[in-house]
């Protein structure tokens, strides 16, 4: 459900905690503090239960569903639910459905990229956005029966197990021939994440580097 979201639940952050809070002690405002759950899908059908008129409910039946923003709200409402069930019960939580039926190119990036705005959002989040990345994983499972890891949240494997985006940057940026490359990986791996037609980012993943390269 989370594969277009830039990154898997981030566990007890003191966001996440505080939407547990609110769920445990006000559930009634939820909807008012809560930013909800937007889920892109590759077509929505609805199917009205009485009359089709505007505001009648409806059932949906939605193919290709995942979560691009929401994340967080989904494993706070879980974990509260455990925790307080009854608490959680008068609780609402607005939900968006968008379908991505003749939407045009990069529309999936350009939602997540908009709706991401409660947890800090910086370019390496956006970095994993994009298709490369799920593609190289698909290569380290193909290739090398090993894990490639891009978003953030996602357990990092171990060395023998595979790598995560971040090791994977800094390797490509050592073994660059652009030695400057190496030099920002050194000050700091967030210099790795930019992706202008010239920044180290299209620069590292742009042509796609194989598993077995990186």
């Amino acid at each position: 459900m989370f594969d277009r979201n830039i990154r898997n639940p981030l566990g007890t952050t003191p966001l996440n905690l505080g939407i547990m809070e609110t769920l445990r002690t006000a559930p009634e405002n939820f909807s008012y503090f809560n930013n909800g759950i937007t889920l892109l899908c590759d077509s929505i059908e609805t199917e009205f239960i009485s009359r089709p008129v505007e505001g009648a409910p409806v059932r949906l039946r939605l193919t290709g569903a995942t979560v691009v923003n929401g994340a967080q709200t989904i494993a706070s409402v879980y974990h509260a639910h455990q925790r307080y069930p009854e608490n959680v019960v008068p609780a609402s939580v607005p939900v968006r459905f968008i379908s991505l039926a003749n939407a045009p190119e990069g529309f999936t990036r350009s939602v997540g990229a908009a709706t991401n705005t409660q947890h800090h959002t910086g370019s390496r989040d956006f970095a994993a956005l994009d298709e490369v990345q799920a593609r190289i994983r698909d290569d380290f499972r193909t290739s090398l029966d090993k894990e490639y890891v891009f978003r953030r949240g996602e357990l990092v494997p171990t060395p023998a197990a595979g790598c995560s985006m971040e090791e994977g940057a800094v390797a490509l940026a050592c073994g660059h021939p652009d030695a400057s490359l190496s030099a920002l990986a050194n000050a700091s791996t967030e210099h790795l994440w930019e992706a202008t037609s010239e920044g180290a980012c299209t620069r590292l993943f742009g042509r796609q580097p194989s598993a077995l390269q990186i």
